[in-house]
């Protein structure tokens, strides 16, 4: 069954992800999923769909002490809580936010009013800042 089809049936399942240290394309069908890169050695990075829907849910976790970065593409940005102003900023577009402590997670929504993804449920790892770092 198909994730549409599931969320017709009222079902939300998520595809569940393991990056290595490539860079990758996340596809709008692969929604809702969750991100780990248990295993990894280097630098993973993933683009986050180029063509979403209001409301798809992307989940990642660190689950080793490696950068994991979530990039929006050129033309979106990331709401995220940059742990050193007054909460949620718009990150510039093409920014990506960035975990590297085991335990890190955040939730990712798109939301289509915004045309740019909302970061939920940042939280910290073993000594990390739970993807709260602005890249510039």
């Amino acid at each position: 069954m198909s994730t549409d089809q599931n969320r017709e049936q009222g079902f939300q399942t998520f595809k569940e992800i393991k990056l290595g240290t490539e860079s990758r394309q996340l596809l709008r069908e692969e929604c809702p999923c969750l991100l780990h890169n248990q295993g990894g050695s280097g630098t993973a990075t993933v683009l986050l769909p180029t063509d979403p829907k209001g409301g798809e849910v992307v989940k990642a976790l660190v689950l080793a002490a490696q950068d994991l970065r979530l990039d929006p593409g050129a033309s979106r940005a990331i709401y995220a809580d940059d742990a050193t102003s007054a909460g949620y900023v718009k990150q510039t577009d093409g920014k990506y936010i960035n975990g590297d402590a085991v335990g890190e997670q955040v939730t990712l929504i798109y939301s289509a009013l915004l045309d740019d993804w909302l970061a939920l449920g940042q939280s910290d790892g073993a000594g990390g800042s739970g993807f709260t770092e602005i890249e510039s």
